[in-house]
């Protein structure tokens, strides 16, 4: 257990302080967002292309990191579609091993430029 996170941090917590190192290895220098779960799950489609589109166009070159609820086969599609609609490449998914709460890594999307 690790010392800075509270006994009763949620779990999504606990996942996220796991991944964290690797996550920051891939962010290198670049500045890293985090959205909980408990921002997005119970957003609908729209609202949630529409948050995912605002952190793109105020954080040009950040690794994101988005919680979401329930990771299953319908949602990776779906959320990959809302990801690269608003500018988003999906890059890694972590998930508890009890299927409760995914992390998705975006990191944003390169033109052909390589803007």
């Amino acid at each position: 257990m690790n010392a800075l996170l509270d006994r009763d941090a949620p779990e999504e917590s606990w996942l996220l302080e796991r991944c964290a190192a690797q996550i920051a290895r891939e962010a290198g220098t670049r500045g890293l967002v985090f959205v909980p779960g408990a921002r997005t799950g119970g957003l609908p489609a729209d609202e949630l292309a529409a948050l995912l589109l605002q952190i793109r166009q105020a954080s040009a070159d950040a690794l994101l990191v988005v919680g979401t609820p329930t990771p299953n086969v319908e949602s990776l599609p779906r959320f990959e579609r809302l990801a690269g609609a608003a500018g988003w490449e999906h890059c890694q998914l972590w998930c508890d091993a009890h299927g409760r709460f995914a992390l998705h890594v975006l990191e944003p999307m390169r033109t052909a430029d390589g803007a």
